[in-house]
């Protein structure tokens, strides 16, 4: 009688242990291509091309030169819909947002301002940057703006600029999909001295459908949690099945050790919100993951975190 019991509770703990595999989220999902070979951009679209000279680290120097390419706010989009993507899972700016910035801060790729300092949001200088900077007339003349090595460092900066700064914190309290009121909100909060800065933002992201960005990134998001709540369940029912066979032999208890094991390590891959207090050392010890495992996942050059941010969490390795 009894082996018959521990036959069949084994076949359960194996059967829904192949479903906890096939549950875990790919950490590769989100990584932005680079290209090795010339040969390699033949053929590819300005987006595909863009992106594949952005490795994801924003390691690639950008000159003028590699602006030549935009002829178009659609160029622009194709090329940057992705990392903006990005940027709203990890920091929460609505990315229909963060494209329509682009685009007008840099007249879609074309501004002299983005050419020489790959800066494209127009952040200027202020007394908290010691970085590369260049001069460049705006409201004065002369005033001094920060520079980049890539694109994909100016937008990352983009969003530590937003998320570190408390006269913007009243926008993460708006709906992602709200682009209207975060456009409005941004002018209020003082990021730009045009007054019809959000007006000319609305009429961006309405003339690109750039909102459907925000509702991908959304998806993205609720498909995850759907994938928490299905391993949630698969979780009890594996603890239901340890709870009936520890009384079953060691083997079997071997095995309970195991799914609980499972049970803990289903949780890796999916998010964690940073609070007060957080450090990446702290995170990775909770997580008993590495420190650089989740720089490298959330494609962070630095230790710095903000609250509130989105951190996605490696898979544990055995």
């Amino acid at each position: 009688m009894q082996i018959k019991n521990f036959s069949g509770y084994a076949a359960v703990v194996l059967f829904l242990g192949l479903v906890l595999q096939s549950c875990t989220p790919n950490p590769e999902v989100y990584r932005i291509a680079r290209s090795k070979t010339t040969e390699q951009h033949l053929g590819k679209s300005i987006g595909e091309r863009t992106k594949d000279a952005i490795d994801d680290l924003g390691l690639k120097s950008w000159s003028d030169k590699d602006y030549e390419r935009f002829t178009s706010e659609k160029a622009y989009i194709e090329s940057f819909a992705e990392v903006a993507m990005k940027e709203m899972k990890l920091y929460g700016v609505p990315a229909s947002i963060t494209l329509a910035q682009g685009i007008l801060e840099t007249n879609a790729g074309k501004s002299e301002l983005v050419k020489s300092s790959n800066n494209h949001f127009g952040i200027k200088c202020h007394d908290s940057w010691t970085g590369d900077s260049v001069s460049y007339d705006d409201d004065a003349k002369g005033e001094c703006f920060r520079k980049y090595r890539s694109p994909i460092t100016s937008y990352r900066d983009h969003s530590k600029f937003l998320t570190t700064r408390p006269r913007y914190s009243s926008l993460f309290e708006l709906r992602p999909t709200d682009y209207k009121s975060w456009a409005k909100g941004l002018r209020a909060a003082g990021y730009a001295t045009d007054k019809s800065y959000s007006n000319k933002l609305i009429a961006i992201i309405e003339r690109n459908d750039l909102d459907k960005y925000d509702d991908m990134t959304l998806g993205k998001r609720r498909r995850q949690l759907k994938k928490e709540t299905r391993k949630e369940k698969v979780g009890d029912v594996l603890t239901q099945a340890k709870t009936a066979i520890t009384s079953i032999g060691k083997r079997t208890r071997e095995m309970a050790d195991q799914a609980q094991d499972d049970i803990a390590n289903a949780y890796r891959g999916l998010a964690h919100r940073v609070t007060k207090g957080d450090t990446l050392y702290s995170i990775a010890k909770k997580y008993e993951v590495t420190v650089e495992s989740i720089k490298k996942m959330n494609l962070l050059d630095t230790d710095d975190l903000s609250i509130g941010q989105i951190l996605e969490i490696p898979k544990r390795l055995k």
